[in-house]
């Protein structure tokens, strides 16, 4: 189980194969592991959550969160991304975090716009309260 396969997303490796429905691959680039079945390796089209492929830099990520779903989110996130710290180029946690501490009729503020966005650097303020920052 050596061997290197190629997928849409890149490079990965067999880590685990339990019949055609099961068999676990990782990521070589990402170590992203995920379960697929011999049809999915045989067309190639095998998806690395981990792959940055939003502006380079940023990634879903393996979670609830959902560009779809939660798509005004994702337009802040994809807005920022340039400008974030690392750990947010994960799109789930950046969401967990902006659901965590969003306020109702409120806008995400940098203290410092001179930093990175990032969960010290970012807060919510309210709409109406904006002329005060």
């Amino acid at each position: 189980m050596n061997d290197i396969y190629v997928a849409t997303d890149g490079q990965y490796k067999i880590i685990h194969y339990v019949d055609s429905l099961e068999i676990v691959i990782k990521f070589i680039d990402t170590g992203y592991e995920t379960t697929v079945t011999s049809t999915q390796m045989n067309t190639g089209k095998i998806k690395d959550k981990l792959k940055p492929k939003v502006l380079g830099i940023g990634y879903i990520g393996v979670g609830k969160y959902k560009s779809s779903t939660d798509a005004s989110v994702y337009r802040v996130w994809r807005k920022i991304l340039k400008e974030c710290c690392v750990e947010w180029r994960n799109f789930q946690v950046f969401c967990q975090w902006f659901y965590d501490n969003k306020k109702e009729n409120s806008i995400m503020k940098r203290w410092d716009d001179t930093l990175y966005y990032s969960p010290i650097n970012c807060c919510f303020l309210k709409k109406n309260n904006l002329s005060l920052a």
